[in-house]
Formats: structure tokens, C-alpha cells, sequence
């Protein structure tokens, strides 16, 4: 009889058990379907995004013959904004990458001299960048253009090495070379158009195709890259 007690006991403990794990996951999804079927709203809230950027090959040419062949890369930035109402944002946006690329130099002398140095060069922008939503809602199409500045240093030589000192915190005085290299810093322009996904309250998504243009004399080279923005609104 004891025994008995005992077996319908623990019976009842795990029928009650199951019971709770039942209401409690039939609770979570219909909190879950609630979240994710309501319209978010965007006005008046304050938005980071973390973004990585999938940039395109690219062929630059310049002047006298001069071109420079930019591999595919996967770049980075972080962007920063406000959301006036529902369909207007306006924000500065960073981003920086670092490609390799494989430069041809025309002599200026002589024109059918040319040499081709393979490396890598690093960007980084800096822009402030507004955003235009179609629609409200969780899901938005939307088209964007901003204007900012620009920093290119080909870590091609351009110059002798030269020589410098310095006071170093571990090694005392040190005396080394360094190469002065090619570098540029422009304004810059940039256009995009996308779509946004609001996940809930919070958390969002925006997948977008981008191209920025370099204003570095009369060649303006373009550069297309295709942007995921990891986002989170307060």
C-alpha cells in the first residue's frame, strides 16, 4: 500500500510538471506571436547598428594608363541615428576596410614603362547619411544619400625612406626608418536602397545595396558594396 502511495505520488508530481512546462511554453508563444505581429514604432527612438560591408570588385583607372584592380572584401562600420518619425532617420555612419589591390604605374617620362605593385590599402569614411523609409512598419523599403569624408592610404612608397627618432616607454631611445606612401583624404558621396525589418520592439535588420563616390579630381572612382545592419533601437 505504502509503495503504491509512493508510485501515484511521483506520478502526480510529473503529471503536474508537465502540466507547468505545457502552460508555460504555450505562454511564451503566444508573448513571442504578440511581439512579432504587432507594428513596431520607430518615431522619436535613438538606433545603433553594427554593419559589416561586402564590397564588389573594383578597377580604378587614372590618368596616363595608371589603373588600380580592388579584390572583394568584407569591411566593417558602426552607425548612429535618429528617427524624426516613421519614415525619416538621420544619422553618421563610420566605416573602414581594408582590401588588396593590385596597382599598375604609368611613368610620366616615359609612357610605356609601367610597373604593378601588389598590396593592400585601408579606407575609412566618415559621413552623415539620412534615410528615407516608403512605409511604416515592420517591414520598410527604403532609399538613403549622405555626404562625408574620406581617408586612403595606398601603402604605396612615395618617396626615399626616412629616417626619425623617438623616445619609447620599454626600449629608451630608438632610431628606424619609415616610408612616406601615397595617401588622399576627399569628400565622398553615397546613395542606397534597402530593406528594414523591425524584430519587435528593440532589435532590427536592414539589408541594403550601397555605392559611394570618391571626389578625387576628375576620375571620381565608385565603390559598390552590399551592407547587413545588426540594429537595436531605444
Amino acid at each position: 500500500m505504502m509503495r503504491s502511495q509512493l508510485v501515484l505520488g511521483g506520478v502526480s508530481r510529473i503529471l503536474l510538471g508537465v502540466c507547468a512546462t505545457c502552460v508555460s511554453a504555450a505562454a511564451l508563444a503566444q508573448s513571442s506571436t504578440s511581439s512579432f505581429s504587432s507594428t513596431p514604432e520607430r518615431a522619436e527612438t535613438w538606433e545603433v547598428t553594427l554593419h559589416p560591408n561586402f564590397f564588389e570588385t573594383q578597377t580604378v583607372n587614372g590618368s596616363g594608363g595608371s589603373s588600380a584592380k580592388i579584390d572583394s572584401t568584407v569591411g566593417w562600420g558602426i552607425f548612429w541615428g535618429y528617427n524624426f518619425n516613421n519614415y525619416l532617420n538621420l544619422g553618421m555612419d563610420s566605416s573602414w576596410s581594408q582590401p588588396n589591390v593590385s596597382t599598375t604605374i604609368t611613368s610620366a617620362t616615359a609612357p610605356a614603362r609601367s610597373r604593378t605593385v601588389n598590396g593592400d590599402f585601408s579606407a575609412f569614411t566618415l559621413a552623415l547619411d539620412g534615410t528615407f523609409y516608403l512605409m511604416p512598419g515592420s517591414f520598410a523599403p527604403f532609399v538613403s544619400a549622405g555626404v562625408g569624408w574620406t581617408a586612403v592610404n595606398t601603402r604605396i612608397a612615395s618617396a626615399p625612406p626616412v629616417p626619425g627618432c623617438w623616445w619609447d616607454p620599454w626600449w629608451g631611445y630608438v632610431c628606424d626608418y619609415y616610408y612616406p606612401t601615397y595617401a588622399v583624404d576627399k569628400i565622398s558621396y553615397n546613395s542606397g536602397v534597402g530593406l528594414r525589418w523591425d524584430i519587435g520592439e528593440v532589435f532590427f535588420l536592414k539589408g541594403s545595396w550601397n555605392r559611394q563616390w570618391i571626389d578625387v579630381g576628375t576620375t571620381k572612382p565608385t565603390f559598390d558594396a552590399w551592407k547587413l545592419d545588426l540594429g537595436w533601437k531605444f
